[in-house]
């Protein structure tokens, strides 16, 4: 089962009022248990108008560095005047210190540290030079009571961005993994993935005894393409017959991108002569294909045809019976399919 939050209560502004908040409570239940006069109530109270200040600062300090610099030195500030007005009663207080500086001593965070203490300690101060309580470390049952949701709410925002953490990473790591799986410039499989696959396909067929099928597609002249129109023309050509193979293909029928200029089309559970029909549609294909910001852009392709039989043992054999007849097309004239049998 997996964890979800609620976007509109988890989001920062409203998480940061909630702390404000239960920080109030927290702190009204102190100054209640000592029985602060009400000037020492409006000032708590008044801590409660930091977020909406913040907020309303945001677009004018714009930068995201900045806005986080001020929040941290505010934070840390009342955070420091808190602890006079709660008369430094133990628990409320290292929760109050513990909150304020726990995400400070990450790595990533840390050199925020530097901003945050000067500004605790000179709001201690400060705090303590006006209020001037009477120190009290021990914690009334009534102030260790309303010191629970103050803790329980960072608790529970400590829980949701170790769940954003590991959903960035999850999402990274699709990424990485999709990427390594695709070849940039076509958006078709990349050579070690399709290899991979092919092999799987291999095993199958020999455990099975139901051949597969593997083309390798070779462009005719791609270098002259690439001296006469550019590599802009030769990278869209090359996206193109990425597109114009996958379309000319069945469902099922795995297509992807094997070298600079070739590709290869793994058809699985096909026999030889059902995948030379497939080979005659992809030949036809790519000859007749033409790019419109290029017209005079034309090539054709050799293909080799290679089935799964006990003579491939291993995907090197397999791959090597496909090269071989790839180079024989080629040395042949191009624009032919080259079965091997």
């Amino acid at each position: 089962m997996s964890l979800r939050f609620s976007s509109s209560f988890f989001s920062p502004f409203v998480l940061h009022l909630s702390a404000y908040a239960l920080a109030g409570l927290m702190g009204s239940v102190a100054l209640y248990a000592r029985q602060a006069p009400g000037w020492q109530w409006g000032l708590m109270l008044s801590f409660a108008l930091w977020p909406v200040i913040l907020r309303a600062m945001a677009p004018r300090l714009r930068d995201a560095a900045r806005i986080e610099r001020h929040a941290v030195q505010g934070d840390a500030a009342l955070a420091g005047a808190m602890l006079p007005l709660m008369a430094f009663h133990l628990l409320p207080c290292a929760a109050v210190l513990t909150v304020t500086l726990m995400d400070k001593i990450t790595p990533r965070r840390r050199a925020l540290l530097a901003h945050a203490l000067p500004f605790l300690a000179g709001g201690a101060l400060l705090g303590y030079a006006v209020v001037q309580p009477r120190l009290q470390f021990d914690t009334p049952l009534l102030v260790e009571l309303a010191t629970v949701p103050f803790l329980a709410l960072h608790f529970l925002a400590a829980i949701r961005a170790n769940w954003r953490q590991r959903e960035m990473v999850s999402e990274q790591s699709r990424r990485l993994e999709q990427a390594a799986q695709e070849d940039p410039t076509t958006g078709l499989l990349a050579r070690d993935s399709l290899i991979a696959r092919a092999a799987t396909a291999l095993a199958f067929s020999h455990s099975r005894d139901m051949p597969s099928s593997l083309a390798l597609i070779d462009l005719d002249g791609f270098r002259r393409v690439n001296q006469v129109f550019g590599h802009q023309a030769a990278d869209e050509y090359l996206r193109a017959v990425g597109l114009r193979l996958r379309q000319s293909v069945r469902q099922g029928t795995l297509v992807g991108r094997y070298g600079a200029d070739q590709f290869a089309v793994l058809l699985p559970a096909t026999p030889l002569a059902d995948a030379e029909h497939a080979a005659r549609r992809l030949l036809a294909a790519i000859g007749t294909l033409r790019l419109a910001d290029w017209p005079g852009l034309q090539a054709t392709c050799s293909v080799s045809l290679v089935a799964t039989s006990p003579a491939y043992p291993g995907i090197r054999e397999w791959l090597t019976a496909a090269e071989r007849a790839l180079q024989q097309a080629k040395a042949a004239g191009g624009n032919r399919i080259e079965a091997v049998r």
